[in-house]
């Protein structure tokens, strides 16, 4: 048997991506603490704006809210467009290796298993593939809805 664990050939594709995901990990706390502003700010409309007719107050809130949405648009773009990053390098590597494992087996390992068997190895790689690389959990198979429409 060998020493090494399961998940050992994931280790060397995900270990370069660490600081990314990190970095992935950091925006999206920011983007889940802008998303109180919206609660915030109406409760200050209610108390501030409503109760005391403070009209100058609902500018300044207006202003302020309208950089926090323009923050958070810039914050979920990047966030998206380092996700599509790891997805494709991901990608590359997982097909790279899985591609030389197929073409190192011998041929009658090959034809001793029926084409159900690999296409369900390859159905299993591909979910893999899509849950380490996935923008939103949505996207990835594991959790698509059955009634979404896209595929």
């Amino acid at each position: 048997m060998s020493d090494e664990s399961p998940s050992a050939w994931l280790k060397p594709i995900l270990k370069p991506l660490k600081p990314m995901y990190r970095e992935v990990g950091m925006i999206s706390l920011f983007v889940n603490l802008l998303a109180l502003a919206v609660p915030v700010f109406t409760m200050q409309i209610y108390d501030r704006v409503i109760f005391h007719a403070g009209v100058s107050t609902l500018e300044g809130l207006l202003v302020g809210m309208g950089l926090i949405l323009l923050f958070d648009f810039v914050l979920r773009q990047v966030r998206s467009r380092m996700m599509q990053r790891a997805a494709l390098r991901i990608d590359v590597a997982v097909g790279r290796s899985l591609f030389d494992k197929v073409l190192a087996m011998p041929l009658a390992v090959l034809e001793s298993r029926t084409a159900a068997y690999w296409n369900a190895l390859f159905k299993d790689v591909d979910v893999v593939r899509n849950t380490l690389s996935a923008p939103r959990p949505s996207s990835s198979p594991i959790c698509r809805s059955p009634f979404s429409f896209s595929d």
